[in-house]
């Protein structure tokens, strides 16, 4: 994730935070407003910490990973293809 920290015309600072792009390639972006730079950086930070929670790590093996991999999603793949995996696991 990049980023870019800027004097807007209307003097806010805008630190905007570059998320990527989604399914249809279009460009995701989120922006932070501030009446100073430290502010607007400030509340991007707050931000991608935010984010950084969503995806922690796990303390599960590998093993049962791809145990409760196959179990919920048995329901909806075609029993061949279950088999298939459950040989690969």
């Amino acid at each position: 994730m990049s980023h870019s920290i800027y004097l807007r015309k209307d003097g806010r600072w805008e630190a905007r935070l570059s998320l990527g792009t989604d399914e249809h390639g279009k460009r995701k972006t989120r922006s932070f407003y501030g009446k100073s730079r430290e502010e607007a950086e400030y509340k991007l930070l707050v931000s991608q910490q935010n984010l950084a929670d969503e995806y922690a790590v796990t303390e599960m093996t590998v093993e049962e990973l791809a145990i409760e991999f196959l179990h919920t999603s048995a329901v909806r793949l075609k029993e061949s293809t279950a088999a298939n995996y459950r040989m690969k696991a």
